[in-house]
């Protein structure tokens, strides 16, 4: 019951916020629908014209979301707001399914889901009409289908995710070294077979043993024999052995199911390019994925990067050195998360999606909601008190309202404040920077996997023997 109750009254707040915005649309001034949900149903409006969506200007997005929001022109303008906030839900739901998994009690999982559902930020972003949220599910979606050994469907849903935004092609390296001998553990009738051939070879060695003893131990001809047998032994080629150990090493790394999601991820995403290439041309390669390469937007954002590509604007070789150089770290951090914390790989995600948000050249209020959908599902494993998380969001927010309120001097004053939002932005940076280094200094490290089942975070078990201790 406490369950429905959450979800139904989310989405009678978001409800009200849909109308009450498409009410200060009609009658104030300043709007309350983002710009992007425009940009989405005139590009739909083109699709139902039987013409391209990049014919509407700033569209820079898969034909799939032009799709999904069709009824938006053919039936009400509404559609794809309601469309968004029912993916926030879907997002609450999974995130509340994949707690219990990993042993958390009800009444903490539905309070976790609570931080997505009732978060202001994301109930702003959805109602205003942006399509963070559809990513959210898919990322999530897929992460839950794979931790659950829905290995096909959870492939392809990946593969559809990157699709759709490019930046979740990071979770595939945590997923893809997750799926080792503890995410699939071996089938009994394997293990028997194993324990079978030992046994036989035991028995063997010890049969030999026994035949030697007979024979005597005295004996020069069965010396002499045993030492030509271990000359023919160490005279045998190292080098094939290695090649034989190393095959064996690649074939047990590549295993069934990382070959699995490899190709089919992969497949789907290739697949669903291939397919809109031919639709759309290079017009559709370019506004979706190239764009956001080797963009140097120089409009006032939340980004450290700001300053120096709007000061680079009018230099186009220089701009585009500053946007390149700005993927090192956030390369550099997530294959340094992954190779550390790929056995708890929600965690991993999350660190990897701060990271790429935290150093990204455009930073934007939808980017939050890329990792807010995964912060929910490490909450548990915190070492925090209630107090260091209130304290660490207060810094976060002081921070991000400095930086807007030097952003509405600009924009609605005319004052010129570049360089002052550009140090409000470092400020943000280093609070974000503050909130990361504290989250994984207080995260209780848990292997998802053992035995081919999913575990409990290891902090619940350890409560569960001290009570059985007692």
């Amino acid at each position: 019951m406490k369950l429905f109750l959450t979800f139904f009254i989310s989405f009678l707040l978001r409800l009200v916020l849909i109308f009450y915005g498409n009410w200060q649309d009609e009658h104030l001034q300043v709007k309350y629908t983002d710009i992007d949900y425009i940009v989405f149903t005139d590009a739909s409006r083109f699709v139902a014209e039987g013409q391209s969506p990049y014919m509407r200007s700033t569209y820079r997005y898969t034909p799939l979301l032009s799709y999904l929001v069709l009824p938006s022109v053919t039936a009400n303008i509404l559609f794809g707001k309601l469309l968004f906030c029912v993916c926030d839900l879907c997002v609450g739901w999974i995130i509340y399914k994949m707690l219990i998994q990993r042993g958390v009690s009800e009444k903490k999982s539905i309070f976790c889901s609570c931080l997505w559902l009732f978060n202001p930020m994301i109930i702003n972003i959805s109602t205003r009409g942006n399509a963070e949220s559809v990513v959210c599910l898919l990322v999530l979606l897929s992460l839950y289908l794979v931790t659950t050994k829905k290995l096909i469907l959870g492939s392809l849903v990946f593969g559809l995710a990157v699709h759709f935004k490019i930046f979740p092609v990071f979770y595939a390296f945590p997923l893809f070294f997750m799926m080792n001998d503890d995410y699939r553990a071996k089938s009994n009738k394997n293990i028997t077979k194993q324990k079978e051939n030992e046994n036989a070879n035991e028995k063997e060695q010890e049969n030999q043993k026994g035949k030697e003893k007979k024979k005597g131990k005295g004996k020069k001809n069965n010396k002499k024999k045993q030492n030509n047998k271990e000359k023919q032994q160490k005279d045998q080629p190292i080098i094939q052995q290695n090649k034989r150990s190393l095959f064996k090493t690649i074939l047990h790394f590549f295993n069934k199911d990382r070959l699995l999601f490899a190709f089919l991820s992969a497949g789907f995403f290739f697949a669903l390019n291939i397919l809109f290439y031919y639709l759309y041309g290079w017009e559709f390669l370019y506004e979706t994925y190239f764009y956001h390469v080797i963009r140097h937007d120089n409009r006032h954002n939340f980004s450290v990067y700001f300053y120096q590509l709007y000061l680079s604007a009018l230099e186009t070789q220089h701009g585009s050195l500053v946007s390149l150089f700005a993927f090192l770290p956030q390369i550099l951090l997530i294959l340094l998360f992954t190779v550390k914390y790929y056995k708890d790989p929600i965690y991993c995600c999350f660190l990897n999606t701060f990271v790429f948000v935290m150093f990204n050249k455009v930073m934007t209020v939808q980017y939050f909601a890329w990792y807010f959908c995964l912060l929910p599902l490490i909450v548990p494993a915190s070492k925090m008190n209630i107090w260091k998380p209130v304290l660490l969001i207060i810094s976060w927010l002081v921070t991000q309202g400095f930086w807007l309120q030097r952003a509405y001097n600009l924009e609605f004053l005319g004052q010129n404040t570049f360089f002052s939002i550009w140090a409000a932005g470092i400020l943000f940076f280093l609070s974000n920077l503050l909130i990361i280094t504290q989250i994984i200094h207080n995260h209780r490290f848990s292997n998802m996997f053992k035995n081919g089942k999913i575990t409990k975070f290891s902090f619940l078990t350890q409560k569960n023997n001290n009570k059985k201790d007692k």
